[in-house]
C-alpha cells in the first residue's frame, strides 16, 4: 500500500531509471559481445573457453557483463517495490496508478493513474515546474 503522498518526498537513491539504465546497457553489451565471440569463435578464432589471453581478457568481460546484467535486474526489481511502496515510480510506463517522478530532480511529471505524457524530459521538467500537470 502506497503511503501518503507527498510533494517534497526525497528520491531513493539510486533511483529505479539509473538502475535500469546501466542494467540495459550491460544486457546490450551482453548480447553484442556474445554476437561477437559466436562469430569469431565460428570463424576459426581462439576465444573459446580460456584458451589464450585473449580469450581470457574477452570471457572476464562476458562473464563480468552477464553478472551486472543479472544483478541489475535483481537490483530495479527491488527498487521498483521501494518506489512504489513510497507511492511514486521514477520509470515511465512501470507503475500507471502511481506519480512518475523525474529521476533527478524529484518532479512530478504525471499524477497518479494520469495519462503518461508523451514529451521530452526537458518539456516535463519546464511544465512540471511551472505548475500541476495538465492532461495531453
Amino acid at each position: 500500500m502506497p503511503e501518503t503522498v507527498n510533494r517534497n518526498l526525497e528520491l531513493l537513491h539510486p533511483t529505479a531509471w539509473l538502475i535500469g539504465i546501466v542494467s540495459a546497457a550491460s544486457c546490450a553489451a551482453l548480447v553484442v559481445l556474445g554476437i561477437a565471440g559466436a562469430i569469431v569463435t565460428f570463424a576459426g578464432g581462439t576465444i573459446m573457453f580460456f584458451q589464450t589471453p585473449s580469450s581470457w581478457v574477452f570471457m572476464s568481460v562476458l562473464i563480468t557483463a552477464a553478472v551486472l546484467a543479472s544483478v541489475g535486474m535483481l537490483l530495479l526489481a527491488v527498487q521498483c517495490v521501494r518506489e512504489a511502496r513510497r507511492g511514486y515510480t521514477t520509470l515511465a510506463n512501470a507503475y500507471p496508478k502511481l506519480e512518475w517522478r523525474d529521476h533527478k530532480t524529484g518532479l512530478v511529471f504525471r499524477e497518479a493513474g494520469a495519462v503518461t505524457p508523451r514529451l521530452s524530459i526537458a518539456e516535463l521538467r519546464t511544465r512540471a515546474s511551472n505548475g500541476p500537470t495538465q492532461p495531453q
